[in-house]
């Protein structure tokens, strides 16, 4: 049989990830009209707050599957099965680790951010404090759901990677669209978020067992040191780009209004939504380029990274364009004449700033891919402070829009930055950037 193409393996295997992650968009489209007007912009505000933190939790949740996919697809190319069982396995014991000192914090967190940083009507607090409380018990499944969906693509599974984003990620919007049509308080909607979270974990665990029988035959006595220093880089970073996105609504809160927040977690989802199309094409790519890099073959590894240039462009700019263009009209026909009015600006600089990052998103994989994942880690830490200030100052003085344009000056940097330190890596002998 003769192999298939690269263009042809990157676009069958990027069509699956991206049937995966558009079914819940699609899922969304339908349900959050009626989950909105039956909640109002309060209650729909702290939805989305935990909404915004379960998705923060999965940027980290594929964090650890970034490594995992690594790690354990270069030991099933060489047989070793039980190494990557045993990669599997350490990296899930830590990814639990990570969940259940997140519940606390967040636990901790919940009081004062109730209490005090968040503008929640009294009417509201107790509600909002049972919904935050109910998110962080989740979180601790989420993490470690990531490790076994890692283990799954390394092993070439991507119809059953994407079937379970197909369900569970559809859950996230179809579970509150049935809890406002059944009457459900909103933790009693949370709940059920909650307990999705929990099964998800259990199937993913159970597929992963299958597929790798040798997960029932290895003991993780210790956290698996590649994977966790490899995966630990990646969630580092992607915590601080998650605290972003919460302290863009948090401040919000805290600044401005609830209902602000519940505008702009409608152009944020969004927004987010159409990087679906980026991470489908990295997420296909990323093996490529990782045996491009193993071999120092750079004329591969660039071609890898032109090819997945040259898809994000094609596929992803014209939907950006669409919305930029028409937000208001779309906002409008979808949801109601308010609404529209106060997203259609935050949208459309929300959605420039997501096409602006999909280029980082390439950066990043070069960089992860070439064993550098630190370089991301330290720049993000770096620009952490003045990054934050500069935006509770835009919110401050400009409210919603000033949430918007603060986020995508953020891309831009960001994206700048990161694109120069991946061509420079890409040029460093292997010896000296091992050595730096």
């Amino acid at each position: 049989m003769t192999p298939a193409s690269p263009i042809r393996t990157l676009t069958r295997d990027a069509a699956l990830n991206l049937a995966g992650q558009l079914t819940p968009f699609a899922i969304a489209f339908l349900a959050m009209p009626a989950t909105i007007r039956a909640l109002g912009p309060e209650r729909f505000g702290i939805l989305g707050l935990a909404w915004t933190i379960l998705g923060s939790a999965g940027l980290v949740d594929l964090a650890a599957g970034r490594a995992v996919t690594k790690f354990a697809s270069a030991a099933l190319a060489q047989g070793d099965r039980r190494h990557a069982a045993v990669a599997t396995k350490g990296a899930a014991r830590s990814q639990l680790v990570a969940g259940v000192a997140a519940t606390l914090a967040l636990a901790a967190f919940t009081p004062l951010a109730v209490g005090r940083l968040l503008d929640v009507p009294e009417s509201l607090a107790h509600d909002a404090r049972i919904v935050f409380l109910m998110v962080a018990v989740a979180l601790p499944a989420v993490l470690v759901t990531g490790c076994y969906r890692g283990l799954l693509e390394a092993s070439g599974r991507f119809d059953l990677v994407n079937a379970q984003r197909v369900v569970w990620g559809s859950m996230t919007f179809a579970l509150p669209w049935l809890g406002v049509s059944l009457g459900w308080s909103l933790p009693q909607i949370a709940a059920t978020l909650v307990a999705a979270r929990f099964v998800s974990a259990l199937v993913h665990a159970a597929l992963a067992y299958r597929q790798l029988p040798e997960l029932g035959h290895v003991r993780a006595s210790g956290f698996f040191g590649d994977v966790v220093v490899f995966g630990g880089h990646i969630t580092i970073a992607s915590l601080i780009l998650s605290l972003h996105r919460m302290a863009d609504q948090f401040l919000l809160g805290a600044l401005s209004t609830l209902a602000a927040v519940g505008h702009y977690s409608i152009a944020a989802e969004m927004a987010l939504r159409l990087s679906v199309i980026q991470t489908s094409i990295i997420g296909a790519s990323f093996p490529s380029l990782v045996a491009a890099r193993a071999a120092r073959d750079g004329r591969a590894a660039r071609a890898v990274v032109g090819r997945m240039a040259t898809f994000v462009a094609t596929l992803l700019g014209p939907p950006c364009a669409l919305l930029v263009a028409l937000a208001h009209p779309i906002l409008g026909w979808w949801l109601d004449g308010e609404t529209a009015d106060a997203v259609a600006t935050p949208l459309r600089l929300l959605v420039t700033g997501a096409f602006i990052s999909s280029f980082a998103g390439i950066a990043i994989a070069s960089l992860q891919a070439y064993g550098r994942p630190e370089v991301v880690t330290r720049l993000r830490m770096w620009l952490l402070a003045p990054l934050l200030l500069g935006q509770a100052w835009a919110i401050a003085n400009f409210g919603i829009e000033g949430a918007a344009w603060g986020a995508l000056a953020r891309s831009a940097f960001e994206t700048t930055l990161l694109t120069a330190a991946a061509r420079i890596v890409a040029t460093t002998p292997p010896d000296s950037a091992t050595a730096a």
